[in-house]
């Protein structure tokens, strides 16, 4: 079987120097088709599905593609020595934490602001339409005379349902990966056009998607009662789950904060659904309950979002919470491991996900993590988290009180993270491509 993968978002995002979640599970079904895969699907190719031009690359073009950017990825995380931004928040952490004063507002670190590098990844992404369309078009071409499947990994561009009409007329078996319908189901949560657009996306996934791969079951159930709602064709869904090994770089020069005090983290873009507003509230109990030398610090992890105006006010005034509360933006991936190591426990305070990498990573890494009792959380981490009712004020601080003085409870949130079922993100690619192979031959 001919397969297809769409590389359309990878090489928008090329000259990133790190990686999202979404970026990570179409980059892990490259380079498997690559590398590992390519004894069982010689014939694979890595499309791009640009507005008015579309073309198809072979591993051999592909390949010094993927170890540019693997490369970049790797020099993100390539220290000698710690950083100015990472020595900062390092010397804060082993600061003593000083008595609430007039100051206002958290502090606040972040890298240097990266340059733009979406105009020079799409100027490439015209480049490389031009030299490899014809490639493309004899992929159609012989499509009539051979299987074939297309497989779309992210949510890029699904909402301009045009530019996938090839694959019907192709008669090519495509499959897509859903990440959740969280802008259809919690349109609150997220910017002002994101229903309508995920509306459009889901449309386009039920109109020309063969079939679906989902991140979770909770995915999977609700985008089928989304379908039948909306009186959508139904589509078979499979669920694959996310790679959970986390790649680890060995830096002598990094080490993990020696803190003054316990410190948590809260891993996520600064958004409502993140629930970030309440893990604040949660600190403000804690901070009133608690002798100053016992209270933790709470450091969020993060870009700033949408939908958090509030959040974003108090982490720019505040007077109450700011000794105790750092905000830090652009580490490396090398940079929060080592801060995560360090840590008394990672905080997954969401109200809803599509799946939660921060909690995985927190889990695989062997730190105690508190995440909100929500299905898709109670699903991926099985019994390797703590888990609490997301608005539960109390409990959430009795937990984070205990972890950070109790050695026995910490000990055996600790050991619950070995319960965490290891998946490589190979495992992950292999298992995908075998299910949408699998359903695209049924259905020859």
């Amino acid at each position: 079987m001919h397969i297809l993968l769409d590389i359309t978002r990878t090489l928008a995002r090329r000259y990133n120097s790190t990686p999202t979640g979404i970026d990570r599970v179409e980059h892990a079904l490259a380079r498997w088709l690559v590398y590992e895969g390519s004894a069982l699907y010689p014939d694979a190719h890595f499309v791009i599905t640009a507005p008015y031009l579309r073309a198809a690359l072979t591993r051999e073009d592909f390949r010094p593609i993927l170890t540019e950017i693997e490369g970049r990825w790797a020099a993100a995380n390539h220290i000698n020595g710690p950083t100015k931004l990472y020595e900062e928040l390092r010397r804060s952490l082993e600061s003593p934490i000083g008595a609430p004063s007039a100051s206002r507002g958290s502090l606040r670190l972040s890298g240097e602001s990266a340059k733009r590098t979406t105009s020079r990844a799409y100027t490439e992404i015209a480049r490389l339409c031009l030299l490899h369309a014809r490639k493309f078009h004899r992929i159609l071409r012989d499509a009539e005379q051979a299987h074939t499947l297309y497989l779309h990994s992210s949510h890029t561009q699904l909402e301009k349902p045009q530019l996938f009409k090839w694959t019907k007329k192709a008669n090519i078996h495509t499959s897509f990966f859903v990440h959740d319908i969280i802008p259809i189901d919690f349109p609150e949560f997220c910017g002002n056009r994101s229903e309508f657009l995920h509306k459009l996306r889901m449309k386009t996934v039920s109109e020309y998607g063969s079939s679906i791969v989902a991140n979770s079951k909770y995915t999977k159930d609700r985008l089928s009662s989304y379908f039948e709602e909306e009186g959508l064709a139904a589509k078979r869904i499979e669920v694959s789950y996310l790679g959970n090994v986390i790649q680890e770089y060995k830096e002598e020069n990094l080490k993990s904060p020696s803190a003054a005090v316990p410190y948590f983290i809260c891993l996520s873009t600064i958004e409502g659904r993140k629930n970030i507003q309440h893990i604040l509230n949660v600190w403000r109990q804690i901070i009133q309950r608690n002798d100053l030398r016992s209270i933790p610090r709470l450091i969020i992890v993060g870009r700033r979002g949408w939908k958090s105006e509030n959040v974003i006010d108090v982490l720019d005034r505040t007077r109450e919470l700011a000794p105790f509360l750092i905000e830090v933006s652009d580490l490396s991936d090398v940079e929060l491991a080592a801060l995560m190591t360090g840590s008394a426990g990672l905080l997954s305070p969401s109200l809803v996900e599509g799946y939660s990498l921060p909690p995985i990573e927190g889990a695989a890494r062997h730190i105690p993590v508190v995440a909100s009792d929500i299905p898709v959380h109670r699903e991926i981490l099985g019994g390797a988290a703590i888990f609490l009712d997301p608005t539960d004020g109390p409990g959430w601080r009795n937990v984070i009180m205990r972890l950070a003085t109790d050695d026995t409870f910490r000990r055996d949130a600790v050991a619950a993270t070995y319960n965490l079922r290891r998946t490589s993100w190979a495992d992950f690619a292999s298992d995908t491509l075998s299910k949408v192979v699998g359903t695209a031959k049924q259905n020859q």
